[in-house]
């Protein structure tokens, strides 16, 4: 049985043919040079669709007076109503961070091949966006209530027949998937970009959940760096803090052939969080047996990438005037200390919940936090990070 709908005219099925090829030079090859963004799918075409193609091909070349014949007869019923593409669009190319999952759109294009309803001779693509796993509802409708996507406005009623549908043949196909492309995945990035943090941070927390202290080994130098807040309290920015540092593992390299295999393997970012009036964030980095300045160098620039990320995603939704953190002490080639990135506010090794309630103001117990340094064999290092007369000390004796 013959698809629904008319067949339509040779110059309109010409024209949806044209199209096909215009999308398939631009979508076909995931590194040609295209001005979208789009990466494309391996089923970008299915084998039914690329058939329905070459049979509207040898339709158009059938002589006038073969029209008639059975064979021909059931080429054109052959036909369906659409020749179906799957685009895969990838906003982020070339932009994921490493060990970020490759999220994509899905844009289903049909191309028609038959009349559909009162759009008799209509040639305009049909589009229609997937909603992926990532996506949610409100997501999902966002990116669907672009321009591109919503369907053509009905034609006047005054028009006559025939009037009405040249304006469309006005209309560029393939430029209308084109801008349809562009528009979603201009729209869709930051939201992109929030799931993949998203499942970065969850994969991180799983992984700091279930390793265990021989799982990776460490090494036993470190680059150490003190970093002091005005203020530090909201959870989920602490949370941040702690899974970003499992996110910026880095190879430190042995600066002597021979050295230790451990230094050869990448290693996460290690310390500790701690909350209140200020902040602290300790971060240690691996550093190779006898490490040289490049060395150093290598775990210098962990640290860095480690906080120009906190403050580019994480606090993006802080004002750039408060994104205040200033490092006050930095201590190369020393002994590691920590084994993992922790949460030590409101613990009872820097004094527990009390320490920041009432009295103090969610100011931290200095003596409790010093005491607990120095068991650690990181005794004195408060002086150099707060300054002589700082006010927590103030608090500590209180």
């Amino acid at each position: 049985m013959a698809p629904a709908g008319t067949l339509l005219s040779p110059e309109d099925l010409q024209q949806t043919l044209g199209t096909l090829e215009v999308l398939l030079s631009l979508f076909a090859e995931p590194d040609s040079a295209s001005s979208s963004s789009a990466a494309v799918s391996p089923e970008l075409l299915s084998s039914s669709a690329a058939s329905a193609a070459r049979d509207v091909a040898a339709f158009l070349t059938l002589p006038l007076a073969e029209l008639q014949l059975p064979s021909s007869a059931a080429l054109k019923a052959r036909i369906p109503a659409a020749l179906p593409l799957c685009l895969s669009l990838d906003p982020l190319r070339g932009q994921r961070r490493a060990r970020e999952p490759c999220l994509l759109l899905t844009l289903d294009v049909e191309l028609p091949l038959r009349a559909r309803g009162t759009e008799a001779r209509s040639t305009r693509p049909r589009m229609t966006l997937r909603q992926a796993e990532w996506m949610s509802r409100a997501v999902h409708a966002e990116l669907c209530s672009i321009a591109a996507l919503a369907p053509p406005p009905p034609p006047p009623r005054e028009a006559k027949e025939g009037t009405a549908e040249e304006g469309e043949h006005d209309e560029d196909a393939a430029s209308l998937v084109l801008a349809a492309t562009e528009e979603l995945s201009e729209l869709a990035v930051p939201h992109l970009e929030a799931a993949a943090l998203a499942f970065s941070l969850s994969a991180a927390a799983s992984l700091a959940a279930s390793s265990t202290p021989s799982a990776v080994p460490l090494s036993s130098s470190v680059l150490r760096t003190w970093h002091l807040f005005p203020s530090l309290s909201t959870p989920a920015k602490r949370d941040d803090l702690v899974a970003y540092a499992s996110l910026h593992s880095h190879s430190p390299v042995a600066s002597r052939s021979g050295s230790d295999g451990e230094a050869q393997q990448a290693q996460p970012l290690t310390g500790f969080v701690l909350a209140g009036k200020p902040g602290l964030v300790v971060l240690e980095a691996a550093l190779p047996p006898r490490a040289c300045d490049a060395d150093v160098l290598r775990a210098s620039n962990a640290i860095d990438a480690y906080w120009a990320d906190i403050k580019s995603r994480s606090w993006r939704d802080i004002p750039s005037g408060h994104k205040k953190v200033s490092e006050r002490l930095r201590e190369a080639n020393v002994a590691r200390i920590f084994h993992a990135m922790r949460e030590m506010t409101e613990r009872p090794e820097v004094g527990g919940p009390e320490a920041r309630k009432g009295t103090w103001s969610h100011r931290n117990d200095l003596g409790a936090l010093e005491a607990w340094l120095e068991t650690l064999g990181l005794g004195g290092r408060m002086r150099d990070v707060l300054g002589m007369g700082h006010e927590w000390t103030a608090h500590a004796s209180a």
